[in-house]
């Protein structure tokens, strides 16, 4: 979806300007309420299951928000997307992680056990629903959304990339080892999401996002990498780099089933 218009370039700054600035306040102030509801609820599997659900409840209510200030500015409100589209995401955030982790693997001469690979997926799947669902409502309904409207979709995924990999410092404040490196990977992984989302919506790129998540740490698991910063470690890695620009290059020659283009 391409909004593209002199006209948006011109008029409503001032709500513009909220649309992005309060979606980047949505994330982080997120991030600080799920470590609070974490260290208040602990991280057992019926907490998880509170604290998905709450994101959830977060996301919704904020993507409400959003589609009010579109509506304020004459542009359409983010695009949800459809179970094709979640589907597409699920798919892409395997394939990522299955490529990034073999990868990594034979690169670095790293055993898998295949034994533990699974051992607390579902814990895993369940906690992060919440930072998939804030991130990707806030990041790509959000920023990549309204920039794309008001500039074009090249401002807008680099918005969406860029920043994302650059906020993820913010982790250090939980303790978090972020490096450059690590950072610069996110960033890819945002340029691979926002393609996903202006292709085939918010859903997708939550897909992508959540089983990309919940399948690292089973790689740090797996591939018996530090507890601490192997998660930072695997993200970072040179290896995931090239396999997430790689797949980037997917989404736009993935045909439309209505007008059968990419």
């Amino acid at each position: 979806m391409y909004l593209t218009s002199p006209y948006f370039r011109d008029t409503f700054l001032p709500v513009r300007m909220l649309a992005i600035v309060s979606s980047i306040v949505f994330v982080l102030g997120s991030s600080v309420v799920g470590e609070i509801l974490r260290k208040w609820l602990g991280t057992t599997l019926y907490s998880m299951f509170l604290i998905s659900g709450s994101g959830c409840l977060f996301s919704i209510l904020f993507l409400k928000c959003l589609g009010r200030l579109a509506r304020q500015t004459s542009i359409p409100k983010p695009n949800f997307g459809t179970l094709r589209g979640l589907v597409i995401g699920l798919c892409f955030g395997l394939g990522a992680s299955l490529c990034s982790g073999i990868s990594f693997s034979l690169i670095n001469h790293q055993p898998i056990i295949f034994s533990s690979f699974w051992d607390g997926a579902f814990y895993r799947f369940v906690g992060n629903v919440f930072p998939a669902s804030v991130e990707e409502t806030a990041f790509r309904g959000g920023v990549v959304h309204f920039v794309s409207a008001y500039l074009n979709t090249t401002w807008g995924v680099v918005v969406g990339s860029v920043p994302f990999g650059a906020l993820h410092f913010f982790g250090r404040l939980f303790g978090n080892p972020v490096t450059f490196q690590h950072a610069l990977g996110v960033s890819v992984a945002g340029l691979l999401l926002s393609l996903l989302y202006l292709r085939f919506g918010l859903v997708s790129a939550f897909g992508c996002h959540w089983v990309w998540n919940a399948l690292c740490i089973q790689w740090v698991k797996a591939m018996s990498l530090p507890s601490h910063g192997g998660a930072q470690m695997f993200e970072g890695a040179w290896t995931t780099t090239a396999v997430l620009v790689c797949l980037s290059f997917l989404p736009t020659l993935i045909r439309d089933p209505v007008t059968n283009r990419a």
